[in-house]
């Protein structure tokens, strides 16, 4: 599993990612032996991918969209990895949440009235996938409005010939309002 998420990592990157960012990668604990075999795997996948690869994981967005907004817990769990994580950027930093904690959150302290997660893109590598969305909703969490749109990526992975979600990042768009202004020309 830890070569399988490490390819998914490096998918991520992406093979223009600055070499800082390998840096980030090697101090995360991953071996330098293990990251170099992650590339190569990565460069050799990278040959053009079947459509139904990248219809499959269009299709499962779709699917997992559609569970979220029936709070689905049977067709989650059936989307989502066991090593599922969500991470996010929030104002007070980075933060992790588990499949358990995150399926909690959605069933019981979540009351969805709408949302809409469109792919951008989908890269596939093998037996992992890279999906770019954007995304919006409008739901109650205990009690708080929360109307984001936010731009996700998702890391999917291919085990025994199922794809499932293992990991998903979310970043929320600034409003216009407080969007860094440009600097004068």
């Amino acid at each position: 599993m830890r070569r399988t998420a490490l390819l998914v990592l490096v998918a991520a990157l992406d093979l223009h990612t600055p070499p800082g960012a390998w840096a980030a990668v090697l101090a995360a604990g991953a071996a330098p032996a293990l990251v170099g075999e992650a590339v190569h795997a990565v460069k050799k996948a990278a040959t053009p991918v079947p459509a139904k690869d990248e219809e499959a994981i269009r299709s499962l967005e779709s699917e997992w969209e559609q569970a979220i907004l029936r709070r689905d817990l049977p067709a989650l769990r059936r989307l989502m990895h066991p090593d599922f994580v969500l991470v996010g950027v929030t104002p007070s930093g980075p933060s992790t949440v588990p499949l358990d904690v995150w399926l909690d959150n959605l069933v019981n302290k979540m009351k969805v009235e709408s949302y809409s997660a469109q792919v951008t893109r989908v890269r596939v590598y093998g037996d992992a996938a890279v999906a770019s969305l954007d995304g919006s909703w409008k739901v109650d969490f205990s009690g708080r409005p929360v109307d984001d749109h936010f731009f996700l990526t998702d890391a999917w992975v291919r085990q025994d010939g199922i794809w499932r979600a293992v990991l998903r990042h979310s970043s929320r768009y600034q409003p216009a309002s407080s969007a860094p202004s440009k600097a004068p020309q």
